[in-house]
């Protein structure tokens, strides 16, 4: 997997890329069938299958997330 700079990252760069790619398409889906207002960090994080606080190392806010 590359990188947003081109090159092989590690295997924990490329695991935390691809939890970062999860969390956008789970926001993506929530947004179009619920709207922001509605929507919860909570859910979001259970849709990917992480704690809430992973889920803030990656997008500090719910803001952030969208």
């Amino acid at each position: 997997m590359l990188t947003r700079n081109g090159l092989r990252g590690s295997f924990k760069a490329q695991m935390l890329q691809a939890r970062e790619e999860a969390i956008i398409r789970s926001v993506n889906h929530l947004l179009a069938s619920k709207g922001f207002e509605a929507m919860t960090v909570d859910e979001v994080a259970a849709d990917v299958g992480i704690a809430k606080a992973s889920l803030y190392k990656h997008f500090p806010s719910k803001e952030d997330l969208a």
